[in-house]
């Protein structure tokens, strides 16, 4: 590396098949911090075992060396409950922490997808470059994005508490992790978001489906730009369907009318039991008062 800035830096490397870094993060501490900085700190605190620090000076070459090691791998078959290949899979894994909680594996930088490995012709998937620990493994079935996928763990659960969980040790291959995609007792849930005041349709939001028994998201995705939002592939059930940042298009989008705020709306919550295909499900929201829509 040439022409680098003097300064001291921490150095890594990362291979196929030996550990990466990254998906050694404990992302949910880190969200629970309350800075950059402190966020930053505990990443490389994290990391340091897997990194070596360099001090670069002007006019002169600073050597390094740096160690990688063997990672884990975790591999299986993922098969609808006919027994055909679940094909085009993406993958989320939860790795257990030290306090017995469970973090998120991997960091979405350029994808909407945090683990970019994918199930194959004959639904065959492999998650490589692991540190070692305990997992729960889910295939996320074909989506825009991890958030809107609908999803089955280990256990042939759409639940994450309740999957099982996969034990694997460094330089290992934890083999035969097979996850079955039960179709049946599977709905749509669907509909659109409105305005109470006149019944318009609402041009953003956030639309959240949560478990009604300890609300656990389920599913979450933003409204369409005519205020319509679906699930697909949702298990039977009680849910709580949940908006929030609910508002108009932006009044200055249209380059007539300048420093004019979209108004907003209140958040608002629905009980659902989901038994078959919901295609007319609507929220209707209250606007909030002017002062606090300005203030937004």
């Amino acid at each position: 590396m040439e022409a680098v800035e003097p300064g001291r830096y921490y150095a890594f490397a990362t291979l196929e098949g030996y550990l990466d870094p990254a998906r050694a993060i404990d992302f949910a501490k880190l969200e629970g911090m309350e800075n950059d900085h402190d966020r930053n700190v505990e990443a490389i605190h994290e990391w340091k075992d897997q990194m070596v620090e360099v001090t670069v000076g002007a006019h002169r070459s600073s050597e390094v060396t740096v160690r990688i090691a063997r990672a884990a791998e975790i591999t299986g078959q993922v098969t609808f409950d006919d027994g055909s290949p679940a094909i085009g899979m993406h993958f989320q894994l939860l790795r257990k922490t030290s306090t017995n909680g469970w973090t998120g594996v991997g960091l979405a930088l350029f994808s909407d997808w945090k683990i970019a490995a994918t199930s194959d012709g004959h639904g065959r998937y492999s998650v490589t470059n692991l540190p070692g620990g305990e997992y729960k493994v889910c295939a996320l079935m074909p989506a825009d994005d991890e958030d809107s996928a609908p999803r089955v763990c280990l256990g042939n659960t759409f639940r994450a508490k309740n999957a099982g969980t996969v034990k694997v040790q460094a330089g290992e291959i934890a083999n035969g992790t097979d996850i079955v995609i039960p179709l049946a007792g599977l709905g749509k849930v669907a509909g659109s978001v409105t305005a109470v005041n006149d019944g318009h349709a609402l041009a953003r939001a956030k639309v959240q489906l949560l478990y009604a028994d300890d609300r656990e998201v389920a599913r979450k995705t933003t409204l369409l730009e005519d205020g319509s939002f679906m699930f697909e592939l949702v298990p039977d059930g009680r849910y709580v369907l949940q908006v929030s940042g609910a508002a108009d298009a932006d009044p200055n989008g249209d380059g007539q009318r300048k420093h004019v705020p979209a108004r907003t709306y209140q958040d608002k919550e629905m009980p659902l039991v989901v038994t078959a295909d919901m295609e007319d499900v609507n929220l209707a929201v209250a606007a909030n008062p002017p002062d606090k829509t300005q203030a937004q």
